[in-house]
């Protein structure tokens, strides 16, 4: 059973390095309230690079942002591991839910469930009281570490195979030329029209907390319609439930919210999983 909003933590996903450059290192989180998000690079103890960005509401308990650090002073080179702290500060509001409005960091306890980030056998750092680190791609090109992942369904045959590359890493994260230097992403990463039915359970009740505060609606099959009830929205049938042309024949669990809205095409070029 999905807990309910007052046992969320602040931080729901990340902190996500998105993407490094010498002029610029970007980090993508999301959380449950409204923050200002302060990101700080270091090259040892020294800050080399600094940036502040305000988070963006998706939904009542859905506020997401991609803060930018910018270098101090020149840029950031290969060859070195840099570390990265995020700060997140309260401003105003009401939320009855937003008690604990203390300034909270990655180091902080509770921001993203019990202890600290940095602590414990899985700390971002890879040792305890660490902060998570990365390095540029190197000069040389033949001294390049890539790394490449596709079509990730959870419930899918065979193993998991993302935790290798966080092995790898472990192995490596002081090694600023055997340390992987940029991972690729191609093909379908969520899966959005082929969701296993528990999972699908779980997203409907989680979503309706954590976007919109009330229950899924989808428009009409046809127009002039009645909506589709909750039971033909269950999983397993939902693709009977909306008008098509919904092309994937995998969507008897496909989430739908955002994907339409009344009468809409829904297919994206060069996508049929819609």
């Amino acid at each position: 059973m999905a807990k309910p909003p007052p046992a969320w933590p602040l931080l729901l996903c990340g902190p996500m390095l998105r993407r490094v450059e010498p002029t610029a290192v970007s980090v993508f989180v999301a959380l449950k309230h409204a923050r200002e998000v302060a990101l700080t690079v270091y090259d040892g103890a020294a800050i080399v690079a600094q940036g502040t960005a305000a988070t963006l509401g998706l939904g009542t308990y859905l506020h997401v942002t991609v803060v930018t650090a910018t270098p101090t002073a020149g840029t950031l080179v290969p060859g070195k591991i840099y570390t990265y702290d995020v700060a997140f500060t309260a401003g105003a509001g009401t939320d009855p839910l937003d008690t604990d409005r203390a300034v909270k960091t990655l180091a902080s306890a509770n921001l993203a469930g019990p202890g600290s980030l940095l602590e414990g056998t899985l700390a971002l750092g890879y040792v305890p009281n660490a902060k998570p680190g990365f390095a540029l791609p190197p000069a040389d090109l033949k001294d390049l570490r890539l790394a490449h992942a596709s079509c990730r369904k959870p419930h899918g045959e065979g193993t998991d195979a993302l935790p290798i590359l966080d092995t790898i890493i472990r192995q490596s994260y002081a090694n600023p030329i055997e340390r992987p230097h940029q991972l690729f992403l191609t093909g379908d990463q969520i899966y959005a029209d082929d969701v296993a039915e528990p999972l699908l359970e779980q997203l409907s009740a989680i979503a309706k907390d954590l976007l919109w505060g009330t229950d899924e609606a989808v428009p009409p099959r046809e127009a002039g319609g009645t909506p589709p009830t909750a039971d033909a929205l269950a999983p397993g049938v939902r693709n009977l439930a909306v008008k098509p042309p919904l092309t994937s024949g995998e969507a008897t669990c496909h989430p739908l919210r955002g994907a339409l809205h009344p009468h809409r095409e829904t297919r994206d070029a060069g996508d049929d999983r819609r």
